[in-house]
Parts: structure tokens; sequence; C-alpha cells
């Protein structure tokens, strides 16, 4: 299964924006403001492109340290280490780990890390100033008003916080019509169109190995958004190995199950912490913002073409047989094997897990509980068997 990675980085750079409680765009918009300025300061080629991504990852740090406070220096630092450690890790950008470091440096040295003017990375001069105009725009307001935002913000800090260059720069683009119009597309991706061509450079296909790489660093960042998920993706994931091993999948099936795994839970950066560490009962409207997690896993992972049935088995650990489950109430007749393998682990792995309102279980007492919703015709009794398998 070959996935092309810009795609597949563009696709779950909206499950950090959902982090940050952003529209779905938010990443993307950052990009296409960073990639216009680059192309007018002769930025090229594959260079625009590395450009490009390092806009939609330059916050892949922020689900551990954003807070109310998120933009307090000491928060800014460590989401910009932690980031810079997240991008090192994936199997083709490592080499934007500095650019993610220093994207928050400030113009005139004053930034978490106190390093200034051209010492910074040009792509982290570029990425700091789109990505603080993309949060000031307004999608309803005028270009007028728009535009006036951004002019009274940007000469404020030009030579202070941004680089004067960068600065006079977004200042032409805003003087053009095509720069507010292509703001103003609902999907700011049709703005780019040379991006997914490479300009001339050809994309990289990611094969299975590269594939796990990666959904084990977005597992790494769902996990530890709360200390009581510090495992639950990667606990899952080789609960979905043994699973797979004892009885017999082809390798396969057992890496769609390990990436799945890994991947199951995108969707809920979009779950604030205090409804995940809640020690007590949900009231309705929390548990209807839990509930709607795997749609948007489902909807991240899908976008990526080839990784479709990924998707269905990730986004689907919450359907029930019966048709009682959720976010989309799938029943027997639409649910495969293996997502229906994925809910009964899930299931398992969560209740063996601790949480801020009990203890874990041991693997027999979670299995009786499962066993229950079996019998009542609204898990798989040959997945229940599967896990039963390797108790």
């Amino acid at each position: 299964m070959n996935v092309d990675i810009l795609a597949l980085v563009s696709s779950f750079s909206m499950a950090l924006d959902l982090a940050e409680n952003r529209h779905l765009s938010h990443a993307k918009r950052t990009g296409y403001i960073a990639v216009k300025v680059g192309e007018r300061l002769g930025i090229k080629g594959k260079d625009i492109k590395d450009l490009y991504v390092a806009s939609l990852l330059h916050d892949i740090g922020v689900t551990t340290t954003i807070s109310k406070e998120h933009y307090l220096k000491e928060r800014v630092k460590n989401h910009c280490l932690l980031g810079s450690k997240l991008v090192a890790q994936l199997p083709v950008y490592d080499y934007l780990e500095s650019v993610i470091l220093y994207h928050h440096e400030n113009w005139d040295g004053s930034g978490p890390y106190f390093i200034g003017g051209d010492n910074i990375p040009i792509y982290s001069q570029i990425i700091f100033v789109a990505d603080q105009l993309e949060i000031r725009y307004l999608p309803s307001a005028s270009m007028e008003k728009n535009k006036t935002v951004f002019r009274d913000y940007l000469s404020e800090r030009s030579g202070k916080e941004f680089s004067p260059r960068v600065v006079e720069t977004v200042k032409f683009l805003m003087e053009t019509e095509a720069f507010w119009l292509d703001l103003r597309q609902p999907d700011i991706e049709n703005a780019l169109p040379g991006i997914y061509k490479a300009y001339n450079t050809k994309s990289i296909d990611m094969d299975m190995a590269n594939l796990l790489k990666v959904g084990g660093v977005f597992s790494s960042i769902i996990d530890n958004k709360s200390k009581f998920t510090k495992r639950h993706s990667q606990g899952l994931a080789e609960l979905m190995i043994q699973i797979a091993r004892k009885n017999n999948y082809s390798d396969e099936n057992t890496k769609k199950l390990e990436l799945a795994a890994l991947l199951h839970d995108l969707g809920k950066l979009s779950v604030s912490n205090d409804i995940l560490e809640k020690n007590g009962r949900l009231t309705f409207e929390e548990f209807q913002s839990i509930k709607r997690h795997p749609y948007y896993t489902k909807h991240i992972i899908r976008s990526v073409q080839g990784m479709e049935e990924i998707a269905s088995i990730a986004g689907e650990h919450h359907e029930k047989l019966d048709g009682t489950g959720y976010p989309e109430k799938l029943n027997y007749n639409s649910l495969s094997h293996y997502s229906r393998v994925m809910a009964v682990g899930d299931i398992f792995q969560a209740l063996t897990e601790f949480r801020p309102y009990r203890e874990g279980l041991t693997p027999q007492e979670a299995v009786k509980i499962i066993k229950k919703d079996v019998e009542a015709n609204k898990l798989c009794y040959d997945a229940f068997s599967e896990l039963n398998a390797i108790i």
C-alpha cells in the first residue's frame, strides 16, 4: 500500500488543527500564506514544497503543552522543542527539525531560544508570520477589513517579532485580489496545485513500514494528550498484533490492523482534557463531544487516497452490530471483520487501563464485561473468540 507522503501530512494536519480547537484548514491556510511569501522571496522547486510541509507540521508538538496559557513563553518553547523531536522521527522530513524548533523566534532575539535576525531559519521566519496572520484572518469579513487587521498587526511587530523583509512581502501580497480570493476558498489546497506536482519533483510514496513510523508519531501525539491515555493507542496496536498472529492473519492484514490501531483515536484530539480527565459521570453535552471523535478519525484518514480501508477500521471502533453504536449507527451488514476486531480490542484495552474514575480491570474481568455485549449481539462473537484466544 503506497501513499503519497504530502497527501498524508496534509490530511493529518487537520488533526493538529483539532487539537488547537481551530478550523480544519488552519495549517493548510498557514501553508498557503507561507508558500506565497516564499515564492516572492525566490524559494523554488522542492524547497517550496518543504516550506509547505513545514507549515502543515508547525504545531505538531502542541497537544501536550496547549492550555489557556498556550502563548506563555515557556509553553511556546516546550511545544517547539517537542515538535522538533516528533518531526525528527518522521521517515522523510527529519531535516525540518530546526525549522519547527525555531518557528516562534522573534526577529529581535527575544524569543524562546534567544536567536534573532537571519540566524533564524528563513522557513521559520515565514511560518511564524503566516501562522499568526492566519489566526487573525476573519473568513466572514470583507477584504478591506482583513487587510486593515493584517496591516496594523504587521506594522506594530515588524523588526520586533517579525522579519521586516517577510512583512514587506506580505504587504505586497495583500494588495493583490488573488491573495484574498484564494484565502476564501473552501479548500485552500485548490489554490496551490503546483505544490502537489512538487514543482516537477517526484512525490515520495510511503510503504507500510514507513506508514507505521508515521502512525507511531501520531499515536504518541494522541496518547500524550492526557496522562490517562498515555499508551492507549500503542497498547491497542500491540494487542492487534497479538490477535492477528494468534489467529494466523496475513502479514499485510496484521500491519493494517496495527496501523488502524495507532490512528484510531486521531479524532480524540478534538476533545478537551477537561472531558478526557473528568473524575465523574459525563454530561450529555460532554458525551456528545466524545462521540464525535471517531467521525473525525475516519474523515481525516479517508481523505488520503489509498487509506480508505484503514479509515474504516480505525473510525468504526465504536459501532455495534445492532446499530446502536456511534457515530454512524452502522450494523453487522456494514462492519468488516477487522472493524469488529478493533471494536472488541478497543474496549478490552480501555477496560484494562487506569482511568480517573476507576482502576484498571484484570484481563479476565474485562473479558467478562465484553462477553455480555457479545451475548446481547452488540459485539462480534468471532472477534471476541479471537481476543479470548490470547488471554
